[in-house]
């Protein structure tokens, strides 16, 4: 390469000139160093397919370990997940092999193998201090709940350094652990850091659950001008909704339609809308889902159901569960067989389940309506000593109504209902 081509290809790379460095491409077929930055250069802008070409073209003459790696990069965002694993493996005993194994461990967490990509990360940080596989292996450990060991490798990288990603993630370990004001302060302290806008709209979640509804508005607002802006507008609709501006909520969740996001706000949608009885635009809502193939709550789906007398293009031959069968025909000796099964023991021993259960129902209202976004009403209602030094009651019901599904003593305890509702139960 000459200088003057040198010169060329290094302005192009530095600036990110895509246009000139295809110009210096195909002016200088034989220069692998600018077929190689050409192509990394179309991955980066997602043209995929021609990044792929120009690789393939790189190793049909030279086999290129960096090529490798780079097309199993492409593969791998084209979906073509085991040609990816196939170019990665290769790369293993080759002076790529870290990378390659990073990137392995990313294919086996994307497809849900956690153990099988912490298996991965392990094998780097075995050989290494790899602060990046440190850090995806203790975003693996949360997810698989392991905290303590989660926890540990955040703290060792910023025995390394003061990493920016790692103080974001053990930021949220502490916000799930509950440990709000330590959450808050190591959020504030990166919030002049490259990772500000993730920081902002954790301490936003973190302010809301603090009981600090203006401040995490206010954070939440300054996002709404930058690409952390359709999450912004989820958190924003969820407070709008618990504060009870329902349209405003609507509203909100509505300018997410036509966006990556809109997967996120039509089952918002869709429940809003069923809890407030308008069901003809909870059934546009769903059909725009399906015709989408986005995920579609079968409860949801039998309500629409049954209030519109139309039919969705699906079999209902198995024995539906609990929660469907009082949908479609709601008794409360069943709910009340129901809530005895499951909770008798949760309550006080002076506490008559069957009169609770008749009476409870005019205590129900907006002051103790959780707002939660299942499609189930959760009421949080106070009541002395209602089992297990518990002085809060909690109380599912059918949307939009006071038809009881269960009852139970609120504990300080995560607790998956039986109608499949995942709640965090506290004090």
């Amino acid at each position: 390469m000459d200088n003057a081509v040198y010169a060329k290809f290094m302005e192009a790379k530095n600036t990110g000139n895509i246009s000139l460095m295809k110009h210096l491409y195909k002016k200088n077929k034989n220069e692998v160093i600018i077929k190689f930055e050409y192509g990394k250069m179309l991955a980066r802008n997602k043209q995929l397919r021609e990044a792929r070409k120009i690789f393939k073209e790189i190793l049909s003459f030279d086999k290129n370990i960096y090529s490798l790696l780079e097309l199993g990069r492409v593969e791998f965002k084209l979906g073509n997940i085991e040609e990816a694993r196939r170019l990665f493996l290769s790369l293993i005993g080759t002076k790529n092999q870290y990378h390659a194994l990073f990137e392995l461990g990313r294919i086996e967490a994307n497809l849900g193998n956690l153990d099988g990509a912490a298996t991965y990360y392990k094998r780097i940080i075995d050989d290494k201090a790899d602060l990046y596989a440190m850090l995806e292996l203790g975003r693996i450990e949360v997810s698989r709940g392991n905290f303590l060991r989660a926890r540990k490798l955040f703290n060792d990288i910023l025995k390394i350094r003061r990493d920016v990603y790692a103080i974001f993630e053990i930021a949220k370990l502490e916000m799930r652990l509950g440990n709000l004001k330590e959450a808050k302060k190591m959020l504030e302290s990166i919030l002049d850091s490259s990772n500000r806008n993730n920081a902002l709209l954790e301490l936003a979640k973190t302010e809301f659950m603090l009981g600090n509804v203006d401040a995490s508005k206010v954070y939440l607002n300054t996002l709404l001008n930058t690409p952390n802006r359709n999450a912004a507008t989820i958190e924003l609709g969820r407070i709008e909704y618990m504060q009870g501006n329902i349209e405003k909520s609507i509203a909100l969740f509505k300018s997410l339609i036509g966006t990556c996001s809109e997967d996120y706000a039509l089952p918002l949608l869709i429940n809003i809308n069923i809890k407030l009885g308008r069901y003809e635009d909870a059934f546009d809502y769903m059909m725009y889902s399906k015709r989408k193939n986005y995920y579609c709550d079968p409860k949801a789906e039998l309500i629409i159901m049954k209030e519109l007398n139309v039919t969705f293009d699906k079999e209902y031959n198995k024995p539906m569960p609990y929660g469907c069968n009082q949908i479609l025909d709601y008794d409360p000796y069943s709910a009340l067989e129901h809530i005895i099964a499951r909770h008798k023991y949760d309550f006080s021993d002076d506490i008559d389940i069957p009169m609770l259960f008749g009476s409870i129902g005019s205590s129900l209202s907006m002051s103790n309506f959780t707002g939660k976004f299942v499609l189930n009403d959760v009421y949080d209602v106070p009541f002395e000593n209602v089992g297990g030094g518990s002085n809060i009651l909690r109380v599912i019901t059918l949307p939009g109504t006071k038809q009881i599904l269960s009852m139970y003593p609120l504990f300080d305890m995560d607790y998956i209902d039986g109608e499949g509702i995942s709640l965090n139960r506290k004090k």
